[in-house]
């Protein structure tokens, strides 16, 4: 979550700034935390499209467009250099990479799955049953063929859209239970772990939170399209769409909390001011 919140951090500055040397500056810096986000979770690689667009609507084209591209090679910067930089202090070898390297159709492919799991065993072992990432990638493609086929109707494509959906969105708990339990908690916390009214107060936390979300989406919908609000709305859009296509645990919305904080504390503002609007007129109406 720091690299989501430095990411929306500095391009709040770049946003207030009057500064066009220091608004490039503040953006790049933000570019740079998207960058260095990736290396440790792919997920907010999501983010950089939504800087882009972000740079090209409050920059202009032309400037966005070269501001985009200086994000784009820093990001691609970032990742080589991680890459490399592991394979020279000996954390890893192209040949230890070549063979456990998961490729990006992986997770496409188990995405597709036909139960709409967020994880399968079984497509793990599928995948690591091939020695050369090559062959992982090649396989994953095969496999991504024939399962698309299983969803070439609307209706199967809306199905499966809505239990991706509703597996990421639908609990509060962000399936704490499962992964606590690998622990063996012991005696009072195994038993807060499993009861009712924690399992209540998370959901019920998590059901405000969306309510609050949508309307801070309503909100900042209406706001300039540079303002970090604007930005907000586009980012979480594009988080919506990736899990559609990707592993999607529920555990992986956590790295933007950030994002979702930010349009719950306007989405309140939002829903404060329209109660206090209904009351005045309740009152006058008296």
């Amino acid at each position: 979550m720091i690299f989501v919140s430095c990411t929306l951090y500095f391009l709040t500055l770049a946003v207030k700034e009057k500064s066009k040397t220091k608004s490039v500056v503040y953006a790049l810096i933000a570019s740079l935390f998207i960058a260095l986000g990736n290396t440790v979770k792919g997920s907010i690689a999501v983010m950089l499209i939504s800087a882009m667009i972000f740079f090209v609507l409050k920059m202009g084209v032309k400037r966005g467009a070269i501001l985009s591209l200086a994000a784009v090679m820093l990001f691609i910067g970032v990742s080589k250099a991680a890459y490399y930089g592991g394979l020279a202090m000996g954390i890893s070898d192209e040949k230890m990479v070549d063979r456990y390297r998961f490729p990006v159709t992986h997770w496409i492919m188990m995405s597709l799955n036909s139960e709409y799991k967020t994880h399968v065993d079984e497509d793990v072992d599928f995948t690591m049953s091939f020695d050369t990432y090559d062959a992982k990638k090649q396989a994953n493609i095969r496999e991504i063929k024939a399962r698309l086929k299983n969803i070439s109707t609307p209706y199967e494509a809306c199905k499966m859209a809505y239990h991706k959906v509703a597996r990421t969105w639908d609990s509060g708990g962000f399936s704490y239970g499962k992964y606590l339990s690998r622990s063996d908690p012991t005696g009072g916390l195994r038993e807060v772990l499993n009861s009712s009214l924690l399992g209540s107060y998370v959901d019920g936390y998590h059901s405000a939170m969306l309510i609050a979300m949508a309307f801070g989406a309503v909100y900042a919908a209406g706001k300039r399209r540079h303002s970090a609000l604007f930005f907000s709305i586009v980012t979480l859009t594009g988080v919506i769409l990736f899990f559609l296509i990707w592993e999607n645990p529920p555990r992986y919305i956590v790295t933007f909390i950030p994002v979702i904080m930010l349009l719950c504390t306007a989405g309140t503002r939002f829903i404060t001011a329209i109660i206090s609007r209904l009351c005045k007129r309740v009152s006058a109406s008296k």
